[in-house]
C-alpha cells in the first residue's frame, strides 16, 4: 500500500500545478481525476493571464498554450 503526503482531487491545472510544487518539495503526493481521459478545455477554453505568469513563475513553459 502507498502512502501518500497529499491527495490532491482534480488534474486540472490548479490540481496539476500543486503536484508539482509539492513534487519539487519531495512530497509524496497522489492525483485523484473523475474523468478518465484528459480534455483539452481548460477554465472554459481559455487561460487567465494572472494564470499564465503563475505558471511562468514557477518555471512551466506556456508556449503550448499561446498556440
Amino acid at each position: 500500500m502507498m502512502i501518500y503526503d497529499y491527495i490532491i482531487i482534480g488534474g486540472g491545472i490548479a490540481g496539476g500545478v500543486c503536484a508539482y510544487e509539492l513534487g519539487k518539495r519531495r512530497q509524496k503526493c497522489i492525483i485523484l481525476e473523475k474523468n478518465s481521459r484528459q480534455s483539452e478545455k481548460v477554465c472554459g477554453g481559455g487561460v487567465s493571464y494572472k494564470a499564465l505568469n503563475k505558471l511562468q513563475e514557477i518555471g512551466i513553459s506556456v508556449d503550448p498554450l499561446l498556440e
